[in-house]
């Protein structure tokens, strides 16, 4: 299990690192995994949300999203960046959190999902979501076994490509990106 201390701390450093960048390997995903999504939702839980780019995206869609995150920083950014009258931004670990049962029609985490204990992420999602909600998962991957590693190897060409046309440098890591759907 992590130490929430320490990642709340990173990504308050992360929140506050000047300019951003518009693309990364997180956000490159969310209009994809917005087509999992009806072109309405009533309440979406956002967990991780960073600086809230996909929360904005799914506040289009839905009648209210609250998105959480453990680092005050990145509710401040995400408040003063991508603040909609249907977002609530909430800081606080979700573990500690309290839902409604059956209460959420949506629940996506992206990059987030490796810093909880997974049992808990799926037994959550079971109890709080509606019958019929939908829950996405978009996270890191370890490399496993030789082919992961070689497969992910060649990654590394279209992922420089990528953060030299997007930002303009290189700036990322390579990094794993698998995404999972799963409707409860």
């Amino acid at each position: 299990m992590d130490d929430y201390n320490i990642v709340k701390s990173d990504f308050d450093e992360i929140a506050d690192l000047p300019n951003p960048p518009k693309w990364n390997h997180n956000n490159c995903y969310f209009n994809y995994l917005l087509e999992f999504l009806p072109n309405r939702v009533g309440k979406c839980l956002d967990i991780g949300c960073g600086q809230g780019e996909l929360s904005a995206l799914l506040a289009k869609r839905s009648e209210k999203v609250v998105a959480v995150d453990l680092s005050s920083r990145m509710i401040e950014r995400a408040t003063e960046d991508n603040s909609l009258p249907n977002i609530e931004y909430i800081c606080g670990n979700i573990l500690e959190m309290t839902f409604a049962d059956k209460s959420l029609d949506v629940i996506i985490t992206t990059a987030t999902a490796h810093h909880l204990p997974f049992e808990w992420l799926l037994t959550f999602a079971k109890q709080k979501l509606k019958n019929g909600g939908i829950f996405i998962v978009l996270d890191l991957v370890k490399a496993e076994t030789l082919s992961d590693k070689v497969l992910w190897g060649f990654a590394a060409v279209p992922n420089v490509f990528m953060n030299i046309t997007q930002t303009s440098h290189i700036k990322n890591g390579i990094c794993s990106l698998k995404n999972q759907y799963y409707r409860l």
